[in-house]
């Protein structure tokens, strides 16, 4: 099977996904932050996180998985940007919240340099366009993170009896 060229592959995630990729530097690229948010996790985070997911939600939902290719790199997973304000001081210490400040460089539907080492682990999947919603997926990364680099919210400072100071 011969690789898709930049164009076709821009015109298959835009017809088939209606994802609003462009071209830049003979790549595919998906800017973030147009209803598309993503989180960069471990490689090693992906199954258990798509355990979490696959026991909450239907299959109507896709979340699609990005990889480097390297055994031990990097996974990002594309989520529905909701409107929901979240923030790197949500994540694990080994995840990065990935904002609209991001293009994000998509594979070649074939094999092919423009898309670099990335492929798909998880695809888009056209039959469920339907991205899963930021927080959702945030929450099995964090269900699937080590204790240890889990988020946790800041303990509240105990409280004081108020003391009057005369200057």
């Amino acid at each position: 099977m011969r690789p898709l060229t930049v164009d076709q592959t821009a015109s298959w995630y835009r017809r088939h996904m209606a994802w609003p990729v462009e071209i830049a530097d003979s790549r595919v690229v998906l800017p973030l932050g147009r209803g598309f948010t993503a989180f960069d996790t471990p490689a090693g985070y992906v199954s258990k996180v798509l355990v979490h997911l696959k026991a909450l939600h239907s299959d109507d939902f896709s979340v699609p998985v990005l990889s480097d290719g390297q055994a031990d790199g990097r996974a990002v997973f594309l989520a529905e940007a909701d409107g929901t304000v979240l923030g790197q001081y949500q994540m694990p210490y080994d995840v990065t919240f990935l904002d609209s400040a991001i293009e994000l460089v998509l594979p070649l539907r074939a094999p092919g340099p423009a898309g670099g080492n990335r492929s798909w682990r998880v695809p888009p999947n056209p039959a469920a366009r339907w991205l899963l919603p930021g927080p959702a997926v945030l929450a099995a990364i964090n269900a699937a993170a080590p204790p240890s680099h889990r988020w946790r919210p800041a303990k509240r400072a105990a409280s004081r009896p108020a003391r009057t100071i005369i200057g």
